[in-house]
């Protein structure tokens, strides 16, 4: 397990290590703050290339000294369902119908609340108008008409993505280059994994999606 994001120092045990690249403050609220340092709003580009950079280490490291041939990916976040259902909102062309990728995350989805759904809408909503990636009144803005699909990919990482969504991101790229087969298991990694897929196309030769995520609406379109 790496530490790329939590607030403060981290306690490591052997099981824990801290990522060369953590974002020691965390990231920032994508509703409400960009970036005017490099355009960036989450993270930084430099901060979201440093993330990137760590899953590929991570990655890396463990592979040389296990000599796996597959892998299996995962997260510890708090509010990330909401950051990847932005993320998928916008590179699956769904920022007019946001309901469709919004499911109601870990803590609800055993006490389902529709106006707790709602809300996350309404945040998802938010952050797409802030950053350009939809007007007020609804239109679709993907982002200045980014026509590089790599930069939109990165732009709304970075304006939208959380650190460790970018960590998992280079993981897989690392996984990719090294021919080694990846389970892509849950909503967060399947957002992970698309966002890798626009960054480098054939790494989706070594996805194997091992199982449906919860959060269904996003899965799919994520899918598709």
């Amino acid at each position: 397990m790496v530490d790329v994001s939590l607030v403060g120092e981290t306690e490591t045990d052997g099981v824990v290590t801290v990522g060369s690249y953590k974002l020691v403050n965390g990231t920032r609220n994508f509703c409400k703050e960009t970036c005017t340092i490099d355009g960036g709003g989450a993270m930084t580009v430099k901060e979201m290339e440093g993330c990137i950079q760590a899953g590929r280490d991570a990655l890396e490291g463990w592979v040389t000294e296990c000599g796996a041939t597959v892998v299996a990916l995962g997260e510890v976040g708090i509010g990330n369902t909401t950051s990847s259902a932005a993320i998928l909102a916008v590179l699956t062309e769904n920022q007019t119908s946001i309901e469709t990728v919004c499911g109601f995350g870990a803590r609800l989805v055993h006490d389902p609340d529709p106006s707790v759904l709602q809300k996350k809408v309404d945040i998802v909503k938010r952050a797409l108008v802030l950053h350009q990636f939809m007007t007020p009144n609804g239109d679709t803005e993907p982002e200045k008409k980014l026509a590089d699909s790599k930069a939109l990919a990165e732009s709304v990482l970075s304006k939208l993505g959380g650190a460790e969504i970018a960590s998992l991101v280079g993981a897989i790229l690392q996984a990719s280059e090294m021919n080694i087969c990846v389970l892509i298991d849950g909503y967060i990694c399947i957002t992970a994994a698309l966002v890798a897929a626009y960054l480098s196309p054939d790494a989706t030769r070594v996805f194997l999606f091992a199982t449906r995520s919860a959060e269904l609406g996003g899965y799919n379109c994520a899918l598709e």
